[in-house]
């Protein structure tokens, strides 16, 4: 807690039972190390975790700093003690992203992209400890740029730049930004409420265990969905029986599969039961969750002119199953 809020204000806590969630990592590897023990050696180990011991291995380098220099580290709020710029900026919405670009290179491109370019040219700038001793000239910078932009718009220049970004989000939005996605992809699939939410939670449940396997956060929407729609499948082979999907026109983007606007939903309905769990799949991957051929491709292992190839297949037998209806 000596280390929560600012100096200028009393400590705070976090808000979560980090020691607890910290504690329980540290006694699973204790426990995995007494198994390597006992396989070496055929004898037992004691695992004895405690929660302040826990957390206290979490300070970084608080502890040499005193030991060896008699600093003790103040509160910092959200900036760095020995890095800038980071630190969470206000939007023109309403909502804040955090931004670390905390090395000299990443600095000089995020103020360069923010039209800064008398400060991309300090040369005091081009060191950490210029940056730490003017980090708040750079955190006004930052934001008076960030205030003036919506967060969207923020991440998608920042990312560009491979400048490290993330909107800061609560858990509502977390879910509902992906969970909708999942759920309309699913509900196309299965044709059915409740097995498209029954495939959605089995799909996170998947996702949290094979976490380890997404290589680029930017990967994690496609990622999620592709998930949801497997399983969405298999619900669907398991049940054995097709089911009419019941979605409005407007949500498979009719404009493209039918640009007379004239095609009747329970038409779109029997048409889409007709045709192969890949080609639904497919499609609504395209015209619900709005993927492109690159997230499409990158969430099915295959190139984005196969994609497009695929759709382009995908709708010509739709609108051939329209026609014959």
């Amino acid at each position: 807690m000596s280390h929560g809020e600012t100096a200028d204000r009393p400590p705070a806590r976090v808000g979560l039972s980090l020691g607890d969630s910290i504690a329980s990592l540290q006694a699973v590897i204790g426990a995995f190390v007494a198994l390597h023990e006992r396989q070496a050696s055929g004898l037992g180990q004691v695992v004895d975790v405690a929660l302040t011991e826990s957390i206290f291995a979490m300070l970084e380098g608080i502890l040499p700093e005193y030991g060896y220099h008699g600093v003790v580290r103040q509160r910092t709020g959200n900036i760095a003690h020995n890095s800038a710029p980071t630190n969470a900026y206000p939007c023109a919405d309403g909502v804040s992203v955090c931004i670390a670009a905390n090395t000299t290179r990443l600095s000089m491109a995020l103020l360069r992209a923010i039209g800064r370019i008398d400060l991309a040219t300090d040369p005091e700038l081009a060191t950490e400890q210029g940056r730490v001793r003017r980090a708040g000239e750079l955190d006004a910078a930052i934001g008076s740029w960030t205030r003036s932009r919506t967060a969207a718009e923020v991440v998608a220049t920042l990312r560009e730049l491979r400048i490290p970004v993330s909107r800061i989000a609560d858990i509502a939005d977390i879910v509902a930004e992906h969970h909708d996605d999942m759920a309309r992809v699913c509900f196309v699939i299965c044709g059915s409420q409740d097995a498209a939410q029954d495939a959605v939670q089995a799909a996170w449940v998947i996702a949290w265990r094979k976490l380890s396997a997404l290589r680029e956060p930017d990967h994690l929407r496609p990622w999620l969905v592709t998930i949801a729609a497997n399983e969405a499948r298999q619900a669907l082979r398991r049940r054995r029986r097709e089911h009419v999907v019941q979605i409005e026109v407007a949500d498979l983007g009719s404009d493209e599969l039918d640009p007379s606007g004239r095609v009747d939903r329970s038409d779109l309905a029997a048409a889409l039961r007709r045709m192969s769990d890949d080609d639904r799949s497919l499609l609504a991957l395209r015209h619900v969750a709005g993927f492109d051929a690159t997230e499409i491709g990158r969430a099915l292992g295959m190139s984005p002119s196969g994609v497009r190839s695929r759709l382009m297949r995908a709708a010509a037998r739709l609108r051939l199953e329209l026609n014959d209806d």
